[in-house]
């Protein structure tokens, strides 16, 4: 069989190990537990976070190692089941936690591509980021939505900041290997009238900061706070309150003239 790549060249950035285990070691310390229960953080310094099992949050079913080039994921299983979805959802996390290192960052958002530019639609889960992306499908010609959930961000090219889209898109299959230049970033939440309007400062930085996936580890915070800022300078931040009709997607073609 042929190698993968020949001794000295370059194969890839970063390298991720998982591994399928009849059991796993209990977590160490007692940091605070991390959403909702199903992240907790390890004392050690060795980037370590552990996932409990559905139900059992106090038994160990996933654990995630950072390293400096790649991750290392554990995932109790005794059937060794190769179709298990925390191996996909554990991959996601570990390339969240790259792309920060990379000077890119995955914000939680629904994302489309409309006259080849990017608008990302970002708020907390439930409040209707994927019904408004279905508006645009549904009267705006030629819109394609690249990430219904996690699409990145590239703040590493200076012409432009691009959204891309990424394998990961929640629980929808709405994803699409496509990139475009980010034209804007509108936080939405629901209202009885459609209003859009330009914000900035901390109410903004606060909120596409709570959106922006990090791992809970000091280096991971600290990147994630920069790049937001960055973001926030390079790329204009609206907000948008909306109900779900035709005229809420008008509302926002106007402000931003697309």
């Amino acid at each position: 069989m042929l190698p993968l790549s020949k001794e000295g060249e370059h194969c890839c950035d970063y390298r991720v190990k998982i591994h399928k285990l009849e059991s796993l070691p209990e977590m160490m310390g007692n940091e605070p537990v991390i959403k909702g229960g199903m992240w907790k953080i390890a004392t050690n310094r060795e980037r370590t976070i552990y996932r409990g099992l559905l139900g059992m949050e106090e038994e160990v079913g996933v654990i995630l190692q950072l390293q400096d080039q790649g991750a290392e994921i554990q995932i109790l299983s005794p059937d060794k089941n190769p179709r298990d979805p925390r191996d996909y959802v554990s991959l996601g996390h570990a390339m969240e936690a790259f792309c920060l290192q990379e000077k890119r960052m995955v914000l939680h958002s629904s994302c489309i591509i409309v006259n080849e530019k990017a608008i990302l639609f970002s708020a907390p889960s439930g409040t209707g980021k994927s019904t408004h992306t279905e508006l645009w499908e549904r009267y705006v010609p030629g819109t394609v939505c690249i990430n219904d959930d996690t699409p990145a961000l590239r703040l590493d090219r200076e012409d432009a900041v691009y959204a891309c889209g990424t394998p990961w898109s929640g629980s929808t299959t709405r994803n699409q290997n496509k990139q475009a230049p980010l034209a804007a970033i509108v936080l939405l939440r629901r209202g009885e009238e459609n209003r859009i309007t330009p914000i900035g400062g901390v109410d903004a930085y606060a909120r596409i900061l709570g959106q922006t996936r990090k791992m809970p580890f000091k280096e991971s915070i600290e990147a994630a706070s920069s790049l937001c800022a960055e973001l926030m300078e390079r790329v204009p931040v609206y907000d948008l309150a909306c109900d779900i009709s035709e005229h809420a997607v008008a509302t926002v073609r106007d402000a931003l003239g697309i």
